[in-house]
């Protein structure tokens, strides 16, 4: 049975957090007393200095030095084994599809795109992985375990925050950059929108016939009229008008030209993968709590050395 003093601290603990919470939701809600834009810059505030200088407080007062390894193994293990999962599913998923694609068994579907189709797994892997491996231990498991079982609970809950986001989140943030990077530099390389733009231009909206063939109809047309209307001769020219007309509008000049081909689309080049990870690193770098993270380790790591602490 959980006593009551055990209750009150976790009240305690949680109360200020849904404190501020209900009195944002209210202020915003009914109250309107900020408005969309002075919501966007508070937003703005806790992203760029709020969170991040929490993750550094947290970080920084954890003794790397003197960690549970099993406690650390232990996550380190549930993690690895959430991760080989959904990438087993992720494998199954993607040859089943390619398996049905070479049967042609879609179910009446039509095809996606090769990208489209073997990189949703990609991203459900990332989704689940984060959802289910990585919760809001900074602002809620912290405060709840240290009211629910005391200080000891909240120091290990430290080591697993310093792995998370030393490590965990960062792998996490740079696959959700890579697959972003991958995704912009492919639709930059994509060769579908200039044969889209090519069959826009020889369409003319007319039909759907193109408009070259047409002008060539044309010019074929003059030609043979012009041809014909030399010697003056009515019943030559209605013959050759009337072999225009017939056979689908093929003549004898028609044959003997050659028919332009439209220009052939190279195949879709895969993005250089160096290219891909390097601004995935990009964007990994102009994320604060990067920084925050690795600055609060770095600290941690010298002052627990030396002995120094920061100043209250």
């Amino acid at each position: 049975m959980i006593p009551g003093s055990a209750v009150y601290h976790v009240v305690e603990a949680m109360a200020p957090l849904y404190t501020a919470a209900v009195l944002g939701y209210a202020s915003v809600r009914w109250l309107k007393a900020f408005s969309d834009e002075q919501c966007a810059g508070i937003n703005h505030f806790v992203a760029l200095y709020a969170v991040p200088v929490l993750i550094f407080h947290m970080v920084s007062t954890n003794d790397p030095y003197h960690m549970n390894e099993r406690l650390i193994a232990a996550d380190t293990l549930q993690k690895v084994v959430i991760l080989l999962v959904l990438m087993a599913w992720a494998l199954w998923a993607r040859f089943g599809r390619r398996r049905r694609r070479a049967a042609g068994d879609d179910g009446g579907k039509p095809a996606a795109a090769p990208d489209t189709a073997e990189a949703s797994p990609l991203k459900w892997v990332v989704t689940s992985f984060s959802v289910a491996s990585l919760p809001n231990t900074i602002i809620m498991g912290v405060p709840l375990l240290d009211g629910m079982y005391g200080a000891v609970s909240g120091g290990l809950m430290k080591q697993i925050v310093v792995t998370q986001f030393c490590i965990w989140y960062n792998v996490v943030i740079f696959l959700y950059e890579f697959m972003a990077a991958r995704e912009g530099i492919s639709a930059k390389i994509n060769p579908a929108e200039n044969a889209a733009s090519l069959d826009d231009d020889e369409s003319g909206g007319g039909g759907g016939v193109p408009a070259d063939r047409s002008r060539r109809h044309e010019v074929t047309l003059n030609i043979e009229i012009t041809e014909v209307a030399a010697p003056a001769d009515e019943t030559k020219a209605a013959i050759a008008v009337k072999e225009l007309g017939t056979d689908g509008g093929v003549t004898k000049t028609e044959e003997a030209a050659p028919e332009v081909s439209p220009p052939a689309v190279p195949a879709q080049q895969a993005p250089p993968v160096m290219r891909v990870v390097w601004k995935a690193v990009k964007k990994l770098l102009m994320i604060p709590n990067t920084y925050a993270s690795f600055l609060g380790l770095l600290w941690s790591l010298m002052a627990f050395k030396v002995g120094i602490s920061m100043p209250k």
